[in-house]
């Protein structure tokens, strides 16, 4: 009987070791692709353009003087975006009104006065914090794309490939059996995500070398800007499988269940 149970907590050991029903596989190339889309769930005014225009929604001109072309003038605004298209005379503006009594009232009161000049339908709501208007022969449809902006979680990052990964972070090349690295590849913004897969016998090596670049980035950007900061104190740490799954984002657990979800098992 004491044989029999020394085996079998024996094999649970080895078992647990080795990790059997944890397998986890990875398209690293598949990872990427979609964590380029990710967006979060917010509105973002400064991503109006990119998420609103494409191929049908054609705009090519901003307006800039905003008093000329509207009879608004900047002390009734924070934000504005006002762009149109030079043939058909479309437009969008999307407007958040200063906090201050009456300005909004002012807004809409300017705003009235011009769409009622235009030949195009127009279509109005107040979203949010924002007075938006579409100028044009798809309002609706404008409106809609226009209130469904949504900032990407990534932005502007470069990937680091095996060979660079020891300039990085004293990661060597041949630690790593496969990874994702994407780096921020402006001084301004501290996201980032990196996905390892190191070999078996070097677990550890990678490991405290990354750990050690997470600890400086933190001092790096301690003094330098304080919400980038707090990202990357607050950065996110899992195993998934044999996978080693860095994150510094905004949101690091819609990233981190984004990447568990294109995982097979």
């Amino acid at each position: 009987m004491k044989k029999s149970l020394i085996m079998c907590l024996a094999f649970l050991s080895i078992f647990t070791f080795t990790g059997c029903g944890n397998k986890v596989e990875l398209n690293l190339d598949e990872v990427q692709t979609e964590l380029e889309k990710l967006t979060n769930d917010k509105f973002s005014f400064n991503a109006i353009q990119l998420s609103a225009e494409n191929n049908e929604y054609f705009y090519d001109e901003d307006i800039y003087d905003t008093e000329e072309e509207f009879g608004l003038t900047y002390e009734y605004f924070d934000q504005i975006i006002a762009r149109k298209n030079s043939e058909t005379e479309e437009k969008y503006v999307v407007i958040k009104p200063v906090q201050q009594a009456g300005s909004e009232e002012k807004i809409i009161d300017i705003m009235e006065k011009y769409t009622k000049k235009q030949k195009l339908e127009t279509k109005y709501e107040k979203y949010q914090d924002y007075l938006i208007y579409v100028i044009g022969n798809k309002p609706e449809e404008m409106m809609k794309r226009i209130k469904d902006s949504k900032s990407p979680i990534f932005q502007s990052l470069i990937e680091i490939k095996k060979p660079d990964l020891e300039n990085l972070m004293g990661v060597k090349e041949s630690w790593v059996e496969e990874s994702l690295v994407m780096n921020s590849a402006i001084i301004v913004n501290s996201n980032l995500y990196f996905i390892i897969k190191p070999k078996k016998e070097n677990l550890e090596d990678v490991q405290k070398a990354v750990d050690k670049y997470m600890v400086d980035l933190e001092e790096q950007w301690k003094t330098y800007l304080p919400d980038q900061y707090e990202l990357v104190k607050n950065r996110k740490f899992e195993k998934l499988g044999d996978y080693l799954v860095y994150i510094v984002s905004e949101d690091n657990d819609l990233v981190y269940n984004k990447i568990k979800d294109l995982a097979k098992k």
